[in-house]
């Protein structure tokens, strides 16, 4: 091994430049794995160096008469070795995480120059072994139009965000941005000038034949541990290219990552008798990885409260294939396809690929299929693990995902595949469990059918899980139920954190004097709905604290006078004198803001018009008065009255977020058989919501097949 040398990177560039050095990343390494948030540390990173060594002045710019007297800028080192084809091309057996990052650099630098010199495009190539192109792709981007770029890999994409990160933060000031902006030529100074590699040449006394991956290993030893996705990435993809491992099963290697990666090199030359095949499973494993990070198709599969969390989001699907449950090693399905491949190379790597293709297909036709994309996305949803007899050993119990139970079910675990109706029919009897199962005490009648009546003793924070889940139901049901392709986003049902909101408000006028922000809020929507006025003007966002929580909500802020002067203004223009009931309402609402109000007086003027509380306080917390609902849009009207959420949810409809069919019919009164009452909802309201979705619940027990055809049958009948 050679000494190891130090380099600027202006000194290391200019070596890449004269020995005409090209890289390569073998396929046994990561690909590139940066984000967005070490994009913005290394940035800041070096604008604190800068800053410290006095290499930035007062106005940003690269203060070069500083640039000796400086200590240098330090990134981790870099490992290379010679290949045996090319003795000017190296692979990279560790640091290609930086080298990719520095090309990207310097690459934004260049891009946002703004006409100044001397800020050259990086010349130099960085083949990966998984992406060979990258390069070429990105520099014939025109107009910064990078959509198809980022949508082509994972690695795509991280280089993507890396790249847009840049250059976001390295171009011209921006007034009230200084900190987070320099001048381009200052980075790229800082860049080439101050900042040091260590640059590792591994061949020894000038030859090749090193044991690259041995040496891979070791570097990366105590570093993040390969994945059973990525392993098994290794065992089904290695290129023949590299160099014979003396010693693969030697017991002296401790870490059991390298004796995995070592045992895989002895089976590369038995794994490659079939090129095509290698071929095909490289364009599919991206293709699949791809498909699978579309995150609408990946949240109505994965739950991450049941299942790994997955890097490579392929390595979910080798689990359904090994059958990995829970409470097994992460590395069960690599331990399970090496032992089988070790047998059978070719044959058993054909036979693991074709079932990836297959189960693709299987996910790929439920996500597309209406009933069950709504029906299993429930269950993913709401029932992650189910516990069902081991096969192997009937009296044990084992916990499985609900995709691998209907997926291996559907291929049958023992040779006794499901049909489609059985499918149905089980995946009919999982939500029926998962409903029942949510009270001990809920009834079931004799064929398995669900209780409708069990909605009546559902009690809001006693039964919350229960209610959810109903709620969910309820609404994956109603759109069923209707024509059109409307589809429940099961994946900013997961991302997104879910109310269940009270469609009358809980809060009494008692509760509304010991919190003062909420009764300002709850006074400050009262006027916007009678007046038309934004009162966004009037909220920012802060922290909240309630009893032992405490979250980012909506806050009124300090009004100074000028403000409530202009409030009063605006009240007195936007009535006329057939409304003086309301006006005097609002201007109450108004001196309540500025504490020259009661509590006791607005009661009472609300009780005049109709607004006042409807429902008795008993009936508040059953399911007839409870709908779901985005936790943001929820805190941002807090507890107002029932008109006031009618607007602000249709204000939100108008900007395109997602609300819940079943929530748009609640606050649009669609479920109730009285009309005369728009501004509250009432006893009778809840009562006629509680009916239909106790009719929700009937219908489904009446369902046999499909819905389709379930709707077909009542169409001709």
């Amino acid at each position: 091994m050679k000494a190891p040398k130090e380099y600027t990177i202006q000194e290391l560039l200019g070596k890449i430049s004269e020995e005409k050095i090209q890289f390569k990343i073998p396929g046994y390494q990561r690909g590139y794995k940066w984000t967005k948030t070490q994009a913005d540390q290394l940035i800041d990173d070096l604008i604190s160096y800068g800053t410290q060594q006095k290499l930035i002045g007062s106005d940003y710019s690269y203060q070069a008469q500083n640039q000796k007297s400086a200590s240098a800028y330090y990134l981790q080192p870099i490992s290379v070795c010679p290949t045996a084809e090319d003795g000017n091309v190296y692979d990279v057996i560790d640091g290609q995480q930086r080298l990719t990052t520095i090309w990207l650099l310097l690459y934004a630098c260049h891009k946002n120059k703004n006409k100044i010199d001397n800020i050259e495009c990086p010349q130099f190539s960085l083949e990966y072994e998984s992406f060979a192109s990258w390069q070429d792709e990105f520099n014939g981007i025109e107009n910064d139009d990078f959509d198809a770029f980022k949508c082509k890999s994972l690695n795509h994409f991280h280089i993507h965000e890396v790249f847009s990160t840049f250059i976001k933060r390295v171009g011209n000031l921006q007034k009230g941005n200084k900190n987070n902006k320099v001048k381009a030529k200052t980075i790229y100074q800082i860049l080439l000038y101050n900042t040091k590699i260590i640059w590792s040449d591994i061949s020894s006394d000038g030859t090749t034949n090193q044991d690259s991956i041995r040496t891979f290993t070791n570097l990366n030893s105590g570093k993040i541990p390969l994945t059973c996705g990525e392993l098994i990435k290794g065992l089904v993809l290695q290129e023949n290219k590299f160099r014979k491992i003396q010693g693969s099963t030697n017991d002296t290697v401790k870490d059991e990552d390298q004796r995995l990666l070592l045992a895989i090199q002895d089976l590369i030359k038995k794994s490659r008798e079939s090129k095509a095949l290698y071929d095909k499973i490289a364009h599919e494993w991206d293709e699949f990885e791809r498909e699978l990070h579309d995150e609408k198709l990946w949240q109505f599969i994965y739950n991450k409260e049941a299942n790994y969390i997955y890097d490579t989001r392929l390595e979910y699907i080798f689990n359904l294939i090994e059958k990995t449950d829970k409470g097994d090693d992460s590395m069960h399905s690599f331990y399970k396809l090496y032992d089988r491949v070790t047998e059978n190379p070719v044959e058993e790597i054909k036979l693991f690929w074709d079932n990836v293709e297959k189960y693709m297909a299987t996910i790929r036709e439920w996500y597309k299929d209406k009933e069950y994309y709504h029906l299993i996305g429930y269950l993913v949803a709401t029932t992650p693990w189910i516990s069902v007899n081991d096969d192997k050993q009937k009296n044990k119990i084992i916990d499985k995902t609900v995709i691998s139970y209907l997926i291996n079910g559907l291929y049958g675990d023992n040779g006794d595949k499901w049909s489609k109706s059985t499918l149905r029919d089980k995946i009919k009897k999982l939500i029926i469990k998962s409903l029942i199962n949510v009270k001990e005490d809920s009834p079931e009648s004799d064929d398995g059918q669900l209780d409708p009546d069990i909605l009546d003793n559902l009690r809001y924070n006693q039964d919350n899980d229960a209610i959810c889940r109903y709620l969910l139901f309820f609404n994956i049901h109603t759109i069923l139920m209707q024509e059109g392709e409307e589809r429940f986003p099961f994946n900013r049902y997961k991302e997104e954190r879910w109310d269940i909101e009270h469609i009358a408000s809980q809060t009494d006028f008692n509760s509304l004097k010991k919190d003062s922000n909420e009764a300002k809020l709850w006074a400050l929507h009262i006027i916007q709905y009678f007046t038309g006025l934004k009162v966004d003007n009037y909220i920012e966002e802060g922290r909240i604290s309630k009893g032992k929580n405490t979250f980012i909500g909506k806050k009124v802020r300090e009004l100074p006078e000028n403000d409530l002067n202009k409030l009063q203004e605006y009240i007195n223009n936007s009535f006329q004198d057939s409304d003086s009931d309301k006006k005097k309402l609002c201007q109450s609402l108004k001196e309540y803001l500025c504490g020259n109000s009661d509590m006791l007086s607005i009661q009472q003027q609300l009780k005049d018009l109709g607004l006042g509380a409807t429902m008795p306080d008993e009936e508040k917390d059953k399911i007839g008065n409870l709908t779901l609902l985005n936790m943001s849009i929820n805190r941002g009207y807090g507890n107002a009255i029932f008109p006031v959420k009618r607007m602000t949810i249709q204000d939100e409809l108008q900007k395109g977020y997602f609300v819940p069919p079943c929530t748009q019919r609640v606050f649009q009164k669609a479920y109730s058989r009285k009309f005369d009452q728009l501004y509250v909802w009432n006893e009778q309201d809840a009562e006629a919501y509680l009916e239909s979705m106790k009719e929700a619940i009937n219908t489904f027990n009446e369902i046999k097949g499909t819905y389709a055809e379930y709707k077909l049958t009542k169409i001709n009948s």
